[in-house]
């Protein structure tokens, strides 16, 4: 039987102290795998450090040890969990100065494995000083990620029979759409509807409106700016139509909630799975340093994370302008 040229990336810790997340993320590649056959590759950065600061050179029989318990505790959390052409456990060792390292090494490692279509991933969805503290290597990973999807395993991921409902927020920013379009392929591969969603930004408060007696005009340019929006997804949906995929498109215009709110209303009683852009248009810092991590920290769905080759707007701002020439 020919292997398939498809390879998914699992980052897995067989040596976690709560192995039930890596489980789920097992459970997660096992629905994902279901609908075509994909080479997968576990791989576990091990890094060894003296007193948590000075770096160690580990001997190379002590790396196959690492490497044989690792792959017997893999064994175990993979068991009764049937994963397709399921890869021995590769095991990285070497001194990381820091989690950029490892997601820099994935970087290398993607350009010359073109095939590979996704990187799979577990996160703790700690919140505050511990999160800080104890960093994350998925908003790591999030942040300096090559250009392949991240699928981000919640461990209280409620569990579906299939993939075939999707949801995705966006802002309809270029960098948005560009993700979209790129997803599609995956959703009919997946045999997915798919729920657009965005959430109108009201940039006055109510108060402030009524203090000025200027409601009439923002009610009239909200109304405005939903038809437009409203059009908007109605040409994504057809983009969706074109591959088969039953499409529609819902903006959330209730004032008193936020992006993530709203995002976190729809799908909290919808076995879904979440994708949408790693960074999007004019809203960058909103959307990426709040919502994405948000979702990832918060939400109880699988996250399907994309990354773009189109700048951002925040980012084109950064870019240094060429000197004009000299008359």
């Amino acid at each position: 039987m020919k292997k398939s040229n498809r390879i998914i990336f699992w980052l897995v810790d067989p040596f976690s102290k709560t192995p039930e997340l890596q489980r789920s993320a097992a459970l997660a590649l096992h629905l994902y795998t279901e609908y075509g056959d994909c080479q997968i590759f576990p791989i576990y950065f091990f890094s060894a450090y003296l007193t948590g600061e000075y770096p160690l050179s580990l001997p190379l029989g002590l790396i196959s040890e690492i490497k044989k318990t690792g792959q017997d505790k893999l064994n175990k959390i993979t068991q009764n969990i049937p994963i397709h052409d399921l890869r021995p456990l590769h095991i990285v060792a070497r001194p990381y100065i820091s989690m950029r390292d490892s997601v820099d090494y994935l970087h290398r490692i993607t350009r010359k494995l073109s095939s590979v279509e996704l990187i799979v991933t577990s996160t703790h969805s700690r919140k505050g000083l511990k999160r800080l503290f104890m960093g994350s290597f998925a908003e790591t990973l999030m942040l300096h990620a090559p250009e392949i999807p991240i699928l981000f395993i919640n461990p209280y991921w409620r569990r579906m029979s299939d993939l075939k409902k999707v949801v995705y927020p966006t802002d309809f920013s270029p960098q948005s759409k560009e993700a979209f379009l790129s997803f599609l392929p995956i959703a009919q591969r997946l045999k997915s509807t798919i729920t657009i969603i965005h959430k109108l930004v009201f940039a006055w408060p109510p108060a402030l409106m009524v203090s000025l007696d200027v409601g009439p005009f923002y009610e009239k340019a909200i109304e405005s700016e939903l038809e437009s929006k409203k059009r908007e997804g109605k040409i994504w949906t057809e983009e969706a139509n074109k591959y088969g995929i039953k499409a529609h498109c819902f903006i959330d215009h209730h004032e008193e909630d936020s992006v993530i709110d709203s995002i976190i209303k729809y799908t909290k009683t919808r076995r879904a799975l979440i994708a949408l852009a790693a960074q999007s248009g004019p809203f960058t810092t909103t959307l990426f340093g709040s919502t994405t991590r948000s979702l990832i920290r918060q939400s109880i769905n699988l996250i399907w994370v994309i990354h773009t080759k189109q700048k951002s707007n925040q980012e084109l701002k950064h870019e240094k302008k060429p000197e004009a020439s000299a008359a």
